[in-house]
């Protein structure tokens, strides 16, 4: 199937051409979306839950307690002992890509589960995020088409 149109409306013409040579660097657009993605890792930490926002399962009542005689609080956030994960969260952009991880290798465990170790997923996006990512998208194909 092929469909073929023609514009003649030069207005038209014009914007398209923009927001086309704009689409060629979305450095700015995949800078503002990997901090979206790193902010969403964050939230999942302050909620303790996955980007679906299912809750993280809680800890076995033997990590609670070893969690406590190392002295990091039996109820303190998962994941989170000396925050080297978190801390680890980065982001990352260029002119057509955006992203958002962590170089730890144990965080695949916490992502995906392992063994007895159910999953605590982190990495994705919560619906605030995609919002603001669409938002984001919006204005920048707006600008675009504005010459701006």
């Amino acid at each position: 199937m092929r469909i073929d149109a023609r514009i003649e409306d030069r207005e038209a013409l014009r914007r398209l051409r923009r927001v086309a040579r704009s689409a060629e660097d979305a450095g700015p657009l995949m800078l503002a979306i990997s901090e979206h993605l790193k902010a969403s890792v964050e939230r999942s930490f302050d909620r303790q839950a996955a980007p679906d926002g299912g809750a993280w399962p809680a800890l076995r009542p033997a990590t609670a307690r070893a969690r406590a005689r190392a002295g990091y609080g039996a109820a303190g956030p998962m994941l989170v002992r000396r925050g080297d994960l978190l801390r680890s969260i980065a982001s990352d952009s260029g002119r057509d890509w955006a992203a958002a991880g962590t170089n730890l290798v144990y965080a695949a465990t916490h992502q995906f589960g392992r063994d007895a170790i159910p999953a605590r997923p982190f990495l994705g996006l919560w619906p605030e995020e995609r919002g603001e990512i669409e938002e984001d998208a919006r204005e920048w194909l707006l600008r675009g088409a504005a010459g701006l």
